[in-house]
């Protein structure tokens, strides 16, 4: 890559801070055959300003699901899961004879799914399932007695019980999928969803900063949570299964040098990352992590070269993560064609979905300067990620704001992109 081309992006971040639009935000790229391009940090972490570095602690929300992808995988590997087109009910029985509902004359009522979901519809997010208890939407889930001996088993069995909002494999939707897969991990390989990833994931890449719950010891580097000052619907971003939905009765002052565009919605004293014991009994595959800068980059890297670690260590196959980046939606469809357009604010079209993911299937209509079957995805507090290995890419974006606009992702990918040298163009247009 040309560091000095990729200092544009460092630029950009640095305004957009300045501005307002993030608190703070951390950038690290790494570049096959070049290691580590760009460290690049500008920002406070938190109101005592503190900078951020790469080992502020973020919550990574949605960036979650890719490393809970690569953990079925891994499962997949060792036989533990013998296909992905096998139906999900035979690892998790409750998920046998499922309804759909508002499928008849009168949209409503239920009727009997046209067939089983698949491990594959659930690692696609196609399975039909709702992301409605993961928002505390059923009144047991805001049922206190409940909660206390809720674990992931009960949790999954609960929306097993719900019908579906579609038929599988018939549309792409944003769902509970994920919490599914952890539970599917904790099935096939007798372990807890949480040690599995330690072992197999964390420890041999030395993630060591990466848990569904924060350390007392760390918990000085988490950073604050913020929102956009004129922001609706904090607590239906917030009340997750993690988290207290206290948020919109705590005080939220504007951020000092924000230009009056940031409030604070929570810092490291008001958040509920810390109840280990609860955290580690109903892990969030799709939403639960915290991790650093510094970790989830070496987590991308991995993927970037091949399955192993810089030490060595295979993690996983080359072979897996090239099946697991390539588009596994119905007939070759993209997110748009499967009901999935303008989720997140921004045109699907011509991204389709691997297994965990989103692909590029076509960059011209996506609208950027990427490879075909990059893999990415991000979370609500707008952390961000992608891989590509054609060009030999792997980047993380973080910073902690919750805001419906996305777009910076795509400026983000063509300031990065745009530093490719010459050599790396030839492989690339090859997938065209």
């Amino acid at each position: 890559m040309d560091l000095q081309t990729l200092k544009y992006a460092e630029e950009w971040i640095s305004r957009q801070v300045d501005q307002g639009e993030f608190p703070f935000a951390t950038l690290k790229v790494y570049k096959l055959g070049q290691g580590v391009v760009s460290n690049f940090s500008k920002g406070f972490m938190d109101e005592n300003e503190t900078k951020a570095n790469e080992d502020t602690i973020l919550r990574l929300a949605s960036n979650t699901k890719l490393i809970t992808a690569v953990g079925v995988m891994i499962c997949v590997e060792r036989g533990l899961i013998q296909n992905i087109l096998d139906p999900l009910k035979e690892y998790i029985p409750s998920f046998a004879n499922m309804r759909v509902k508002g499928s008849n004359t009168f949209g409503e009522g239920t009727v009997k799914a046209k067939r089983d979901i698949t491990i594959q519809d659930v690692l696609t997010t196609t399975a039909g399932l709702s992301f409605g208890i993961a928002y505390n939407q059923y009144p047991e889930f805001r049922d206190k007695e409940i909660l206390k001996t809720m674990n992931l088993e009960k949790y999954i069995d609960m929306i097993a019980a719900r019908p579906l909002h579609c038929h599988p494999g018939e549309r792409w939707a944003y769902s509970s999928s994920w919490a599914v897969l952890g539970r599917l991990i904790e099935v096939v390989s007798g372990k807890s969803f949480p040690d599995f990833l330690q072992e197999n994931i964390f420890d041999p890449l030395g993630m060591n900063d990466t848990k569904f719950y924060v350390e007392e010891a760390k918990a000085n580097r988490l950073a604050s949570l913020y929102t956009k000052k004129d922001r609706k619907g904090i607590v239906a971003a917030l009340g997750t299964l993690n988290s207290d939905s206290k948020f919109d009765a705590i005080p939220q002052p504007v951020r000092p040098g924000s230009n009056g565009k940031l409030k604070l919605v929570t810092t490291q004293r008001l958040n509920s990352f810390s109840d280990k014991e609860r955290l580690l009994r109903v892990p969030n595959g799709g939403g639960g992590l915290l991790s650093t800068t510094k970790d989830y980059l070496t987590f991308m890297t991995m993927l970037c070269d091949g399955g192993v670690s810089s030490s060595g260590k295979r993690i996983i196959g080359q072979g897996t993560i090239e099946y697991m980046m390539i588009n596994h939606l119905p007939d070759g469809k993209d997110i748009a064609q499967m009901g999935g357009d303008n989720f997140g604010g921004i045109t699907r079209k011509g991204q389709g979905f691997g297994l965990g993911g989103a692909v590029i299937t076509n960059p011209a209509i996506f609208g950027v300067n990427a490879s075909v079957n990059e893999y990415c995805w991000g979370g609500a507090y707008r952390t961000f990620s992608w891989v590509d290995r054609t060009a030999g890419v792997a980047v993380f974006f973080g910073t902690q704001v919750i805001t419906d606009d996305i777009r910076y992702r795509r400026v983000l990918r063509n300031l990065v992109n745009s530093a490719l040298m010459e050599k790396s163009w030839p492989s690339r247009l090859a997938r065209l």
